[in-house]
């Protein structure tokens, strides 16, 4: 008997295939939360602390974080 075990255009296993399309969905909604985030504080009336725009930045530095994560 002989058992040949590969993955066809892939050099993933079988459990880590859809990791790369389950980090570009949360890629993008990071991005849109972000940018959601930053519209929400340009159009508010009421003012806003500077650590608001510093989360917006940190919404949009883990949305390319986590986009290399899926690239690679």
């Amino acid at each position: 008997m002989k058992i040949v075990e590969k993955n066809k255009d892939s050099y993933l296993s079988a459990g880590d295939l859809a990791l790369p399309t389950m980090y570009a969905a949360v890629s993008l909604l990071f991005f849109v939360s972000g940018l959601y985030w930053f519209l929400m504080l340009c159009t508010t009336k009421d003012p806003v602390f500077k650590i608001h725009y510093l989360m917006g930045a940190l919404m949009v530095v883990k949305s390319v974080s986590v986009f290399f994560h899926a690239v690679s």
